[in-house]
């Protein structure tokens, strides 16, 4: 079945409920939200919380990454290996790092105006902290990686 290119997590909301043959009532009531609630998301009038998504994860096994930033698909697979494994529940806080790194790691992937200015500040930051970001990768027990380090300095 081919996944539609939906632009809003709204109408990927809508589109994983109708998937799931539930009504907006319905599926309100599965993630502890009031109708309107439910409602004004789908619409995109209010913007999805936390526990909303938390409960759409742990009680539907939707995938965050496609009702967030649109990627993937809309359910968890158990073979997917980059996804959390779907029978753990996860926590409020997991969520929320899950989302905001997948995010960042979108808009890295897909912007070179981006990609170009983290580089440059990069540089800056590394030519001024290098020796800090070696001392804490080595404190982590990983291998300094400098024999594959360009050199930016």
């Amino acid at each position: 079945m081919k996944i539609p290119e939906l632009q809003s997590y709204g109408e990927r909301i809508k589109y994983v409920r109708k998937l799931l043959k539930l009504n907006q009532n319905d599926l309100a009531a599965s993630l502890k939200v009031s109708n309107k609630t439910m409602s004004d998301v789908e619409l995109c009038k209010a913007r999805p919380n936390f526990d909303l998504l938390v409960n759409l994860r742990n009680n539907h096994n939707v995938s965050l990454d496609y009702i967030t930033i649109g990627i993937g698909k809309p359910f968890i697979e158990d073979n997917d290996p980059m996804l959390l494994n779907r029978r753990r529940i996860i926590s409020h806080k997991e969520i929320e790092v899950n989302v905001e790194l997948r995010m960042f790691l979108h808009y890295v992937l897909n912007s070179k105006f981006l990609r170009l200015n983290m580089f440059q500040w990069f540089k800056e930051f590394y030519r001024k902290e290098s020796v800090t970001i070696e001392k804490d990768i080595d404190m982590n027990g990983e291998t300094s990686g400098s024999e594959f380090m360009p050199n930016i300095t």
